[in-house]
């Protein structure tokens, strides 16, 4: 009886299967003559997006799914909706990639098979001249989306098709490098930094195409940002230098060298540039805040060395920043909060002073009073910034230490 059951289940199991098969197969056979509706009779864009659906489906069965002829199929389809002046929407619905990239991914996992045919791949690489300017046309309209790692892909494609492709009339020296700059802006806006600094390089490289060394400007951007954010690059002031001689008229070199001074953490580098950039931009209230943070970091770091005389003066200059940064953006609790703590973290400091003197009580007098006088300063800057941010809880824990060292009730 068990043997009969079993064998019953086994033979269940095998016309499941055949019927699965024929049932791809015959997805198959459907979706090429949507194709070849589409083709020769002018079936529509609506023959077209039925194909595609058909062979999607036909591509779940494991031996369709081997089948070169079956993505191939997959690919020209693709290529044909891609290429549609009349199906607007770009992307399909279903895996949220746009037809171009759906088509050289499919054209691509033919053509790197080790079991494709010469003929096979001769029809691949006929196929995938079309989609390249769908492939670029798609991933600029991404760009303008800032939708920069899917641009990014359609970039890396068009590359790609360049090693693939016999030489094209439509891609010469310039063209490839424009694709490979669009590339390095993309890696950049995605965050791969690493892979943006190998597209900006790539260019700069390039002794046939920049023969005089008229590197334009875009690409030394792109190639020294990429360089500061990797932050693994050593030729990154060498390449600042040489940007500014080539394009001393252009201020960005001059908030490209902040930038890179800020990540390097040269602290000393960054007070001339900030105070030339506040000349040229006088308005701009990020540079009065970072001027002020960048010396109060100065005043902390010369506060461990013991040197009070440097410290001192970074101190004075963040309170003047401070004060000029919250007076220039008197909505940002940020700014109002970091000025409160310029003094709250001196009056720590001395705070620790006063229990390394134990002993000298007028030295212990002169601390307490400088405490307290700090706590004053730094009062306003916080009920400013409760003001503005009622539940901060680093506010309102700052305002409840102040009010209980100077002997105030807590009040709003």
């Amino acid at each position: 009886m068990s043997k009969f059951f079993l064998l019953t289940v086994f033979f269940s199991f095998t016309y499941l299967q055949s019927a699965a098969q024929s049932n791809a197969k015959k997805l198959l056979n459907e979706a090429e003559k949507a194709f070849s509706a589409y083709g020769s009779k002018g079936g529509g864009v609506t023959s077209l997006i039925d194909a595609k659906g058909k062979i999607e489906a036909a591509l779940k069965d494991a031996e369709i799914n081997k089948q070169a002829a079956a993505w191939l199929l997959k690919g020209k389809i693709c290529t044909e909706i891609a290429g549609s002046p009349l199906y607007k929407n770009e992307t399909d619905p279903v895996s949220g990639d746009t037809y171009a990239l759906l088509a050289f991914q499919a054209f691509m996992k033919v053509y790197e098979s080790s079991s494709t045919t010469a003929s096979e791949k001769t029809d691949v690489i006929k196929s995938l001249d079309p989609i390249a300017y769908p492939l670029l046309l798609a991933g600029n309209k991404l760009l303008e989306k800032n939708s920069n790692t899917k641009a990014l892909q359609h970039f890396q494609a068009a590359i790609r098709l360049t090693y693939v492709l016999p030489k094209s009339p439509w891609m010469d020296d310039s063209t490839y490098f424009q694709i490979v700059e669009v590339a390095g802006h993309a890696a950049l806006g995605a965050g791969i930094h690493d892979e943006a600094y190998r597209y900006y390089k790539e260019i700069y490289e390039h002794k046939k195409l920049y023969a005089a060394g008229n590197i334009p400007e875009s690409i030394y951007y792109g190639l020294i940002s990429a360089s500061i954010e990797a932050q693994g690059y050593p030729a990154t002031e060498k390449l600042l230098a040489e940007a500014k001689k080539k394009y001393p008229n252009n201020n960005q070199w001059l908030f490209t060298e902040i930038n890179y001074y800020m990540k390097a953490g040269s602290l000393n580098e960054l007070i001339p540039r900030l105070k030339k950039a506040i000349e040229l931009e006088p308005s701009n209230t990020g540079l009065y805040y970072t001027m002020a943070q960048v010396n109060e970091n100065l005043w902390q770091s010369e506060m461990a060395k013991s040197n009070i005389g440097n410290a001192s003066m970074y101190f004075t200059e963040a309170k003047k920043y401070y004060a000029q940064a919250t007076a220039k953006d008197p909505g940002n609790t940020d700014v109002f909060y970091s000025a409160g703590a310029l003094f709250y973290n001196k009056a720590a400091y001395l705070t620790n002073e006063i229990q390394n003197n134990q002993g000298n009580e007028l030295k212990i007098k002169q601390l307490e009073a400088e405490v307290m006088s700090l706590m004053k300063d730094a009062l306003p800057y916080f009920k400013k910034a409760e003001s503005l941010s009622p539940n901060d809880g680093n506010v309102l824990t700052a305002l409840f230490t102040i009010y209980k060292m100077l002997n105030d009730p807590l009040q709003k």
